[in-house]
């Protein structure tokens, strides 16, 4: 038996082909190939990412409004970045939080009945005395011990699973 040396007669490694032909690889054609799979792979990963950056369409003078007072009832708060936010006691009323970042965010005491939490992270947010009465959390990201379960109430709120919160 002959390897794929002897047959070409070079010392350069072969590697069969679906059609069972040799064909050579030299590092430099490897490095190459992975370099330009992992630049295409890296292009598709980030693409979304800098979309959903552009299509955030939060009001800014709504996310100052709140974080300078800390009410905004009924505002647009779509998309906005409000991790790690001091919203203790906020009135977020009626707001609409729809993939909003509030994670690590303070909303002890907040009132969040009514408002759209849809898609939201919640990751770490303590919730504990808040009122989320009628709050939409459908697919929201809720994670972090039973900071949710400290909520004051969130009667007929949609859990991040889509059932509604009974009494």
């Amino acid at each position: 038996m002959t390897t794929g040396s002897q047959i070409n007669g070079s010392d350069t490694p072969e590697v069969l082909t679906a059609c069972n032909v040799p064909k050579s690889f030299t590092i430099q054609e490897r490095f190459a190939e992975y370099s330009m799979n992992y630049r295409a792979l890296l292009a598709l990963t980030l693409f979304p990412l800098l979309l959903g950056s552009v299509a955030q369409a939060e009001n800014p003078d709504h996310v100052k409004k709140l974080l300078k007072s800390g009410r905004c009832s009924k505002c647009d708060l779509t998309g906005a970045d409000l991790a790690a936010a001091n919203l203790r006691k906020a009135n977020l009323q009626g707001a609409d939080l729809t993939n909003a970042n509030l994670n690590l965010a303070d909303l002890t005491g907040a009132n969040l009945s009514d408002a759209n939490l849809t898609g939201a992270s919640l990751v770490f947010v303590d919730f504990t005395g808040a009122t989320l009465n009628g709050a939409q959390l459908t697919d929201a990201v809720i994670e972090g011990g039973d900071q949710f379960g400290r909520a004051g109430s969130f009667d007929k709120a949609t859990l991040p699973n889509g059932i509604e919160a009974r009494p």
